[in-house]
């Protein structure tokens, strides 16, 4: 596994890992709590909320999928947030500053400029509505028919 760094908003699992990674995940599925042991010899249980974070991290790594790990309530730069949603970092900002993307962003630092932060939740949001919306456009199509003239409906038949 990639090592999370202060850059870097995602970990992927290394090439060759997902074997061992889904060893661990299915030994975990098969337990009901986790006991992590240090060096020293000193045993903690996780609790039920760690364990099931545990869970879906080695689930998701073991199946090839990168993760992001981050608190919700956090903020991203627009580097972390564009590699989130999937595209450049330029083009998130010039969506950002086009009012294309509706989020909020928040300035921070020195200058004019300064730094563009965008809440996490807002972000997930947005790329929860985009997907979303790709998934209705790529399953729903509009049916269009012209036609030019009169449609001629059969006559009701009356029984009497």
């Amino acid at each position: 596994m990639q090592e999370l760094t202060s850059d870097r908003l995602l970990v992927t699992p290394a090439e060759g890992d997902e074997s061992v990674l889904r060893l661990a995940a299915d030994a975990l599925d098969a337990t009901g709590a986790v006991v992590v042991r240090c060096d020293d010899g000193e045993e903690t249980v996780l609790p039920e909320s760690a364990t099931e974070g545990l869970r879906r991290l080695l689930s998701y790594l073991a199946a090839g999928m990168a993760v992001a790990i981050k608190p919700y309530d956090d903020v991203l730069t627009t580097s972390e947030a564009a590699e989130l949603l999937g595209m450049s970092r330029p083009y998130l900002v010039h969506l950002l500053e086009t009012g294309a993307i509706p989020i909020p962003v928040h300035k921070v630092g020195p200058g004019a400029g300064g730094h563009r932060r965008i809440s996490l939740q807002d972000v997930l949001s947005y790329r929860n509505a985009r997907n979303a919306e790709q998934s209705l456009a790529t399953h729903s199509g509009d049916l269009t028919i012209e036609f030019d003239g009169e449609i001629a409906l059969p006559s009701p038949v009356i029984h009497g």
